[in-house]
């Protein structure tokens, strides 16, 4: 399992909100801390994944790297 996911809103197939909801209705992924990134208004998501809005910098996509692996969302 990966530790942390990262995912864009715009995706083909399926959009980061599907995703996301796909992997939190499943235990083995349910817990793990996602960052949804979009240029777009934010969506709302479940309690393990945050919001990244588009354009950000390196500096403010570790923080928010960091801050998703201390604290398990």
């Amino acid at each position: 399992c990966p530790s942390l996911l990262i995912t864009d809103c715009g995706m083909p197939n399926m959009t980061g909100n599907e995703l996301v909801a796909t992997l939190a209705g499943d235990a083995r992924w349910c817990s793990i801390p996602t960052i949804v990134v979009s240029s777009m208004a934010q969506p709302a998501l479940p309690e393990h994944a945050v919001f990244l809005a588009k354009p950000f910098t390196i500096q403010k996509l570790q923080a928010v790297i960091r801050d998703g692996l201390s604290s398990g969302r």
